[in-house]
């Protein structure tokens, strides 16, 4: 009975238990219930977190050459057979270096391991990258984690190729892809631009081109069918923000790029220190970084090392996570650089393996301080996720690998978490997008919707430049232009981060182009105009007076500013032009987009006081270039001529008030012509212009208005030099004066002679003058003073000066 009841009552226990932990599951959030029922494991609950990391473009070799124990290389052979030392590798490479099919040939060498120094980028600024090595102290680091946990040393990539189908043999076994997309863009995989292609090599040979975007099986498709979660940590694809898309492999995979795995589980990487602090840590999930911190050249190591610590950190110091964590730490590609070890044959001999790769297995159950001679590959991973998941094989690449069971003893005492401390890096101030060495603009090239530059290092090397809608182009002077004002051989400033679909290739952020700046030109004179109007030539002055010759290219804004300038064929040789645009100064052009206001010629003159006659001034106005020389030619009829030499003024502007001789025979209208010539700008122009010149007119006057009889009077006559010219005046009826005489060279002939005395009344005298084919008189009053008419000499003077009505009002004439 007693038995009975104990029964009894333990069964009650067992029930109050299980209806206690039924409450709490149900009370438990969602979220909760979920991170639980992922952490379930098919087999083993030892790992229940395999985080997969994943870093760019770095060989065993250049990061463990001289580990102890591991079969490194700190020596190379060249191809002509001859052995050398690798040399001492920098924190950062110049510039990354080609990593691609054809780039792995050269250094592969059908076996031989010695064309590392003829890909394309390992020689730069007359240094061989390639053949070079990182050290201890380097990379501290990582080296910590190789001495603490397990180096592989035998860890191959699976392609002998770049980095897009070495990241899909991460989740996959299926396909043959062989290289990365092309033409590249900032994307790939499914969200590439229309017209991306893949190179695709089948196990015959046969090379096929296809779109890189697939339906192959994934690791991802068996953790969904047995209810396990996953993430990958990368950057999800945002419109117009490439920038650390980098390789989201899952983006290839049709149904889950355009499914609901897409958005459940490709996250943001920023995401991973979140999900391990709160324990929300997947059974598998992979972790890809930003491109500056990834380790590809020519980023910086130290700040890519710096990253990672910072990540494991985050583990280790979750107890939680960390002591049911593994964490593999690879290299995606060869990068470029040397490996001393021929690569084994693989399943398609023509994707071979690729060279070996660093990996570092990190986990309490990893065999402390070993260096693992396994052979592994990519598909390694993926066998060690469906053995400790139980999840099938995806095919025969990964049953038949081996699955890192080397690297790991589960049954061993649990290892310490090692918690390292960020280094101080020596490039810490250079933040990406870096700065590439000086450069030259070759030219551009658009394929279907994708535009590149290809730019010219100072070592001869052609690389690719990728433009986005976010690249901006600038002047030396900071003025934001368009792309199409550069110009082939321009030298160029470029801020760019590596593209991490392409080697030797990059997406710019900023392009400046150090020959161009954007410029008040001032105004210059038109030198030339093409035979079809589309381009003129300007001769203007720098500051320091020289002369430029520049070439304007782009008429869209052809202005003009005076009315002696009309649009239709506007171009005309001597006009004056204002630029104001985009100036190119090594190859001295205006390119487009440049305002050109056109004004009328540079050299014009006007011609004042005409027609003129000899002994007359002449005036010439003359509008030139500012404080340029002048010449002035006169040439008169009958063959004389006169020069004359000044300078423009400082706005340009000059007059010139010439005497046209009395000398030049005219006796009848004729022309005389004016040439004039200036230098400005190392341009001559000349111009011409007539005026007319008239005979010289006889001209007669009295020296005095009014003389008293008995007084002296001078008659003065002008006419032509040597003219003779007779003179006559009439006393009265019966009395009269008159001479012959002729004119001097100088146009002159003067009379003097006494007034007569024998007039009664005051009288006013006309003298006459003539010469051939002219006549001219002159006048004067002779005054006669009488008692009753005193105001005479007032009246005289009044009538010499035709105001004359008061007078004869005031004293009549007899």
């Amino acid at each position: 009975m007693h038995n009975g009841r104990h029964v009894k009552y333990y069964l009650i226990l067992i029930g109050t238990a299980l209806s206690v932990v039924a409450v709490s599951w149900v009370l438990l959030s969602p979220g909760r219930q979920e991170v639980m029922a992922n952490n379930r494991c098919s087999r083993s609950c030892t790992i229940r977190h395999v985080v997969i990391m994943i870093k760019e473009n770095r060989t065993f070799d250049d990061y463990f050459g001289t580990f102890p124990g591991a079969d490194g290389a700190t020596t190379f052979t060249d191809s002509s057979g001859q052995t050398h030392p690798l040399t001492h590798q920098s924190d950062r490479i110049p510039y990354g270096i080609d990593h691609g099919a054809e780039a792995a040939s050269a250094g592969y060498d059908n076996g031989k391991m010695d064309g590392f120094s003829r890909i394309p980028g390992a020689i730069q600024y007359g240094r061989d990258w390639s053949d070079s090595q990182l050290r201890q102290q380097d990379i501290p680091n990582y080296w910590s984690y190789a001495r603490h946990f397990t180096l592989d040393d035998r860890f191959f990539s699976t392609v002998r190729g770049p980095s897009f189908p070495n990241h899909l043999f991460t989740m996959l076994v299926a396909g043959s892809v062989a290289a990365n997309p092309y033409p590249t863009t900032s994307y790939v995989g499914c969200d590439a631009a229309r017209g991306t292609y893949v190179d695709s090599v089948s196990r015959n040979g046969e090379r096929t081109v296809v779109q890189p975007c697939f339906d192959y099986k994934t690791i991802a498709d068996s953790l969904d069918a047995a209810g396990l979660d996953w993430k990958y940590f990368g950057k999800p694809y945002q419109l117009h923000s490439p920038q650390g898309y980098l390789w989201s492999a899952f983006s290839a995979i049709r149904h889950i790029r355009y499914g609901p795995d897409w958005t459940k589980h490709v996250v943001d990487y920023t995401q991973f220190d979140r999900d391990v602090r709160t324990n929300r840590l997947p059974p598998v999930s992979w972790l890809l970084e930003p491109a500056e911190v990834s380790d590809q050249p020519p980023y910086s190591v130290c700040q890519g090392e710096n990253w990672t610590v910072q990540r494991i950190n985050e583990i280790m110091k979750n107890p939680k996570v960390w002591r049911n964590t593994v964490i593999v730490l690879t290299w995606d590609d060869f990068g470029g650089l040397y490996d001393h070890v021929t690569p084994p044959p693989g399943p398609n001999p023509f994707l071979g393996y690729g060279f070996r790769v660093p990996a570092i297995v990190i986990s309490p159950f990893a065999r402390r301080s070993r260096v693992d001679h396994t052979q592994y590959d990519f598909t390694s991973i993926l066998k060690l996720v469906e053995t400790n998941f139980g999840l099938p094989s995806l095919g025969s690449r990964d049953s038949r690998a081996n699955g890192l069971s080397n690297s790991l003893r589960l049954d061993q005492a649990p290892l310490k978490p090692l918690v390292l401390k960020p280094r101080t890096c020596p490039n810490a101030g250079k933040a990406a997008p870096f700065q590439l060495p000086l450069s030259w603009f070759v030219g551009v090239d658009r394929r279907h919707d994708h535009l590149q530059l290809t730019i010219r290092f100072s070592g001869g090397t052609h690389d690719a430049l990728g433009v986005t809608t976010r690249t901006v182009f600038r002047t030396s002077n900071g003025h934001v232009i368009p792309a199409n004002s550069l110009t082939a051989g321009d030298h160029l400033t470029v801020r760019a981060i590596p593209d991490p679909v392409l080697p030797r290739r990059y997406l710019a952020s900023l392009v400046r182009d150090r020959d161009v700046v954007w410029r008040h030109g001032g105004k210059g004179i038109v030198t030339s105009v093409d035979s079809q109007d589309t381009s003129f030539t300007v001769n203007r002055a720098d500051a320091h007076g020289r002369i430029q010759t520049s070439r304007i290219i782009d008429l869209s804004r052809l202005v003009t500013g005076t009315s002696q300038v009309k649009k239709a064929g506007a171009l005309k040789i001597g006009l004056r032009a204002q630029l104001l645009g985009l100036y190119n100064r090594r190859t001295r052009t205006y390119l487009r987009p440049t305002t050109t206001t056109l004004f009328g010629p540079w050299l014009r003159m006007k011609l004042a006081w005409t027609p003129v006659e000899p002994g007359h001034h002449l005036l010439i106005d003359v509008r030139g270039w500012p404080a340029a020389p002048i010449a002035a030619v006169i040439r008169y009829p009958g063959g004389g001529s006169a020069s004359f030499h000044s300078k423009a003024g400082r706005a340009g502007n000059y007059t010139f008030r010439i005497l046209v001789p009395l000398q030049v025979p005219v006796t009848h209208r004729a022309m005389g012509r004016v040439m004039l010539h200036e230098s400005a700008l190392g341009v001559e122009r000349q111009l011409d212009a007539t005026f007319d010149l008239t005979p010289v007119r006889l001209r007669i006057r009295a020296s005095r208005s009014v003389v008293r009889p008995g007084g002296s009077q001078v008659i003065s006559i002008k006419a032509r030099p040597h003219a003779s010219v007779s003179v006559s005046l009439r006393w009265s009826r019966h009395s009269h004066w008159s001479r012959v005489g002729r004119v001097s060279r100088l146009g002159r002939l003067r009379y003097s002679f006494e007034v007569a005395h024998g007039l009664k009344r005051t009288t006013t005298i006309v003298v006459h003058a003539r010469t051939s084919g002219q006549s001219a008189a002159a006048s004067f009053t002779v005054a006669v003073r009488r008692s009753s008419d005193a105001p005479l000499e007032h009246c005289a003077r009044r009538r010499a000066s035709r105001s004359l009505s008061k007078c004869w009002h005031r004293s009549r004439p007899d």
